[in-house]
C-alpha cells in the first residue's frame, strides 16, 4: 500500500528540481508566454525548441504538473499545449526519450478505433502510377500513409513524435473552427491538409491539446460513426475500364473513384458544384484508348487524364449542335470519337477528342437511320460498330451514323408451365457486346442476364449477385455491373469478385428510424417479435422474445414502441383494419397490462385510424396520432388532410383530443418526463409559412408553448430550414437542423433547446463554403437519438454517427 506514496514522493521531488532549475536561470530555461499566460521552462522548453516550436506544439495551455498517463496509468511531469501533451521520463535520461509526447490522437480516438471504418484495419493502397517509396503501409497499425502526409510525416520527426497512423484520411470538421478538412489520425496526432495555404503550412497539426484540457463545457465533441469509410463506394453509379484496366466509378455523382482490375483503390477525384473538376451529378463515364477519363453530366462533358488533372470542357456552350441538350449515355470508340445520346432530341452527336462537334445522325421518325422511341443507351463492338437501344428496339450502325441492322419487338420468348412470356427489348438493360458479338441483355423481372446471338437465340443465362444500374468491359470481355457494390465477371457470366461498401452495419442503418432510448440512455430496435438492447456503441447487449415469453400469445412483429420512466416497454399492436392494442411489458418482458384502445375508423373519441405516430410521457401518459379526414359536419371527405392526436391516461382511459394541419415535409413528436407532448410541424397554419415550429401540449390539449426553429438558427428568409425532434428524457430537446440558402450555402447542426423552449445550444457541424464533405452530416428527416446520459446519434445517408456534450 506504500509503493504509489512513495512514486508520488520521488516524483514530487523531481517536479520541485525541474522547476527550480527553470527559476535559477530563467532567462535561458523558462519563457514566458503572454499568449496564453503559461510558461515552459527546462527540459520541456528545450524539446519544444529543438523540435518545431509553436507550428509544431502551439501555446502551452497549463504549467507543468503531475498528471496520471491514461495510457499506462503511472504519474508523470506534464504540460500541455495546443497540439500536444509532454511528459517528462527520468528512467530515459540522457536518451532521445527523456521527454514524450502524450498519445493524444489514441485518446480522443480511443472510442472509434474498434467502431469507425476509417479507423478500422484497411488494405494496402498502392497506386501504380505513382511512386512506391511514396506509399507506406504499416503492419503494426493496418494503416495507410502516403504522399503529401507520408512526406509532411517523414520531415517533422516521424515515429517518435506523431507515432503510427491510426486511421485513413478522410474528411472531418475541425472543432475549433467548424471548416472541413482531409485529416488523418495517429498515435500523437492529426494531420490536416490546408490546400488554401502554401507549403509548409498546407499540412497543420489539429489542436488536440487544447481539445482535451481546454474544452467547454457544453462543446459538441464528434466520436465515431459507423457505414461508408472514405474510400467505401457510398451510390455506385456510371462505370468504365480504361486500357490499362483501370476501373472508374462515378460515386454520389459528385466524385469519381479509381480502381485497378481486382477492386484495389487506387485515387479519386472531383466535388460536388459546377466549377472545373466539380460535378452536378454524373450520367455516363468513358475512357479513351490514352486512358483519358471523359465524365458526362447534364450539360457538358468534362476530360480528365488518369490521375484526375482536369484538361478540357465542352457542350455547355457553342454552337446551336454543340450544346448539349439532356445527354444521357456517351461512349469512345478506338480513334478517340465521342458518341453522346442526346435523349430529348432523340440524336446521336458525335465529337472528337477535344470536344469539336463533328456530325449528329437518328432523330424522330420510321426510316431505319431513325428512332421512334427514346434512345436510352448503347454500346460498341470490336470494331466499333454502335448498337442503341430505343424503346422496343435494338438498332446496330456504323460510326459515321449508318444504320446497319434493326431489331425490333420481342427480343426472345420465354416458357413457363402455364404462360409464355414474350419479353420486348423495353424491359430489357443492354449490358455489353461480347467480344464474340453476342449481346448481353439484363432482364429485371426474373434478375437474369440472357446472352444472345445475333438471330436472338439465348445462348446462355446467369444470375447477377446484386442490382444493377451500370455495366463496363474491359479489354478482354470481363463484365464489371454497379448497382449497390461493384461485382465483375467474366465474359461467360461467372463471379470473379466484387467491392465498394461492404458494411457489417448496414441493417441497422437501416432500421434507424425504429431505435429509441429510454429514460436511463438505454438504446433499442424492434426484430420481429424481440426487442433488442443496444449500448453505447451500438453493440447488442441483450434480445428479448416476447413471443416466447408470453407462450405465443403475442406473436406480432414489433412496430412502434416507446417508454415511461420507469423502464416499462409500451407496444402498439393492430393494423389499419383492426381494433388496436397498446401491450405494457417490464424491462424483462413479463407482460404488464394489455389495453383495447379503439376500433377502426371514424371520427368518434376513441376511434383510430391509420396510426401516424405513437408517444409515451414519462408518467405513462400515452399519445396517439392518426389521420383524420372528417369535415366540420363528421363527413368523411379525401380532400381533408388532418392529423388527430388522441391523449390517454396510464390506464388507457382516453383524456382528450385535438387537431393539427398534416405536413408532407414531416412531422415529429416527443415527450417530457412530465408527460407533455411536443410536436413538430413544418407548416405552421398560423403563420401560412413553413419554416418549423415546435407546439408544446400538456394531456388535456392545453398549448403550453410554441416556438419558431427558424429563428433559433437565424436562417435567413429565402430558407427553407427542415428539422427532425428528439427529448433526451431528461431536461432537454434536440433536433437536426437544416437550412439552404443562395447566400449562406447549406447549414446543418444540433439544436438543443429546454422544456420551456429556450435556446441552450446551436451546434453548426458543417462547412456551409465546402460542397464536398463526403459523409459530414447531410441530416434526412426523423434521424436524431439523444440520450440521457449526453450521448446524441445522428443517421445520416450513409452513416450513423455519435456525438457527446462535454
Amino acid at each position: 500500500m506504500r509503493k504509489p506514496a512513495n512514486i508520488l514522493i520521488i516524483l514530487g521531488i523531481l517536479f520541485s528540481i525541474f522547476t527550480s532549475i527553470g527559476t535559477a536561470n530563467a532567462t535561458e530555461d523558462s519563457r514566458y508566454f503572454s499568449q496564453t499566460d503559461k510558461t515552459v521552462s527546462g527540459k520541456f522548453l528545450e524539446y519544444w525548441d529543438k523540435n518545431g516550436g509553436l507550428p509544431v506544439f502551439g501555446y502551452p495551455i497549463t504549467e507543468a504538473q503531475m498528471e496520471v498517463n491514461p495510457e499506462d496509468g503511472q504519474v508523470y511531469l506534464t504540460q500541455w499545449f495546443e497540439r500536444h501533451r509532454f511528459e517528462l521520463h527520468p528512467e530515459k535520461a540522457g536518451t532521445p526519450f527523456e521527454i514524450l509526447t502524450g498519445l493524444l490522437g489514441k485518446d480522443l480516438k480511443r472510442e472509434g478505433l474498434s467502431i469507425d471504418p476509417d479507423f478500422l484495419p484497411a488494405a494496402v493502397l498502392y497506386n501504380t502510377a505513382q511512386p512506391k517509396e511514396q506509399q507506406w503501409y504499416f503492419d503494426q497499425t493496418k494503416h495507410n500513409l502516403r504522399f503529401r502526409f507520408l512526406e509532411y510525416w517523414m520531415a517533422n520527426g516521424g515515429l517518435e513524435r506523431f507515432g503510427y497512423p491510426i486511421s485513413e484520411e478522410y474528411k472531418e470538421v475541425d472543432p475549433e473552427t467548424g471548416n472541413v478538412y482531409i485529416v488523418q489520425w495517429f498515435e500523437r496526432a492529426r494531420f490536416e491538409y490546408h490546400p488554401e495555404n502554401q507549403r509548409p503550412y498546407d499540412v497543420l497539426l489539429g489542436l488536440l491539446g487544447k481539445q482535451i484540457k481546454n474544452a467547454k463545457p457544453g462543446d459538441l465533441n464528434y466520436l465515431w460513426k459507423i457505414g461508408a469509410a472514405q474510400n467505401d463506394l457510398r451510390a455506385p453509379g456510371p462505370i468504365a475500364v480504361g486500357p490499362d484496366g483501370s476501373v472508374y466509378v462515378a460515386d454520389s455523382g459528385t466524385r469519381i473513384q479509381k480502381y485497378d482490375g481486382d477492386g484495389h483503390f487506387l485515387a479519386r477525384w472531383g466535388t460536388a458544384g459546377l466549377l472545373d473538376g466539380q460535378f452536378n451529378g454524373i450520367n455516363s463515364l468513358a475512357i479513351d484508348s490514352k486512358n483519358n477519363v471523359y465524365v458526362l453530366e447534364t450539360n457538358r462533358v468534362q476530360k480528365f487524364s488518369s490521375d484526375g488533372t482536369f484538361l478540357l470542357k465542352f457542350g455547355a456552350v457553342g454552337s446551336y449542335d454543340a450544346v448539349l441538350d439532356t445527354p444521357t449515355q456517351m461512349v469512345i470508340d478506338p480513334q478517340g470519337n465521342i458518341f453522346i445520346i442526346e435523349r430529348s432530341k432523340y440524336f446521336i452527336k458525335k465529337f472528337d477528342s477535344n470536344g469539336k462537334y463533328l456530325k449528329k445522325f437518328g432523330g424522330l421518325g420510321t426510316q431505319d437511320s431513325n428512332f421512334q422511341q427514346y434512345p436510352e443507351r448503347f454500346k460498341l463492338d470490336s470494331q466499333g460498330n454502335l448498337f442503341v437501344q430505343a424503346g422496343d428496339s435494338l438498332q446496330k450502325f456504323d460510326k459515321e451514323g449508318n444504320a446497319l441492322q434493326k431489331w425490333q419487338g420481342t427480343a426472345f420468348e420465354l416458357s413457363f408451365p402455364t404462360y409464355t412470356d414474350k419479353v420486348p427489348f423495353s424491359r430489357l438493360t443492354l449490358l455489353q457486346i461480347t467480344p464474340e458479338g453476342y449481346f448481353s441483355l439484363y432482364y429485371g423481372i426474373n434478375n437474369m442476364v440472357y446472352v444472345v446471338d445475333s438471330n436472338l437465340t439465348i445462348l446462355k443465362k446467369w444470375t447477377p449477385l446484386g442490382g444493377i444500374s451500370n455495366s463496363a468491359t474491359d479489354g478482354v470481355g470481363n463484365l464489371y455491373l454497379s448497382g449497390e457494390m461493384v461485382y465483375k465477371y467474366d465474359s461467360s457470366g461467372n463471379f470473379i469478385l466484387k467491392w465498394g461498401a461492404q458494411n457489417s452495419q448496414s441493417s441497422l442503418i437501416n432500421n434507424w428510424y425504429n431505435i429509441s432510448a429510454d429514460y436511463t440512455g438505454n438504446l433499442y430496435y424492434p426484430d420481429n417479435s424481440s426487442i433488442v438492447w443496444l449500448d453505447e456503441n451500438l453493440r447488442e447487449t441483450q434480445r428479448v422474445d416476447f413471443a416466447s415469453l408470453t407462450s405465443g400469445q403475442f406473436n406480432q412483429s414489433i412496430g412502434r414502441f416507446s417508454f415511461d420512466n420507469n423502464g416499462n416497454i409500451y407496444v402498439l399492436l393492430g393494423n389499419t383494419e383492426s381494433t388496436k392494442y397498446l401491450q405494457v411489458f417490464d424491462s424483462a418482458g413479463h407482460s404488464l397490462n394489455k389495453w383495447t384502445l379503439g376500433s377502426c375508423c371514424g371520427w368518434e373519441d376513441g376511434k383510430i385510424d391509420q396510426i401516424y405516430d405513437f408517444e409515451v410521457g414519462g408518467n405513462g401518459n400515452f399519445y396517439l396520432i392518426d389521420y383524420y379526414n372528417y369535415d366540420a359536419n363528421h363527413n368523411y371527405s379525401s380532400t381533408i388532410n388532418l392529423l388527430r392526436v388522441q391523449a390517454f391516461d396510464n390506464r388507457g382511459n382516453f383524456m382528450a383530443k385535438w387537431l393539427v394541419p398534416f405536413s408532407y415535409i414531416g412531422l415529429n413528436l416527443t415527450t417530457d418526463p412530465q408527460g407533455n407532448l411536443y410536436i413538430l410541424s413544418h407548416s405552421d397554419a398560423d403563420k401560412g409559412t413553413d419554416r418549423g415550429t415546435i407546439t408544446k401540449y400538456n394531456g388535456n390539449g392545453n398549448v403550453l408553448g410554441k416556438w419558431d426553429l427558424a429563428a433559433a438558427i437565424h436562417a435567413p428568409s429565402t430558407a427553407s430550414p427542415s428539422f427532425s425532434l428528439v427529448s433526451d428524457h431528461k431536461n432537454s430537446l434536440y433536433l437536426t437542423a437544416r437550412s439552404y440558402d443562395q447566400s449562406s450555402g447549406i447549414v446543418e447542426g444540433i439544436i438543443k433547446l429546454s422544456f420551456d423552449g429556450q435556446l441552450q445550444a446551436f451546434w453548426q457541424v458543417n462547412d456551409p463554403k465546402n460542397t464536398d464533405q463526403g459523409d459530414i452530416f447531410g441530416v434526412p428527416y426523423g434521424n436524431i437519438v439523444a440520450t440521457s446520459n449526453g450521448a446524441i446519434f445522428v443517421k445520416t445517408y450513409t452513416a450513423i454517427q455519435k456525438f457527446r456534450i462535454r
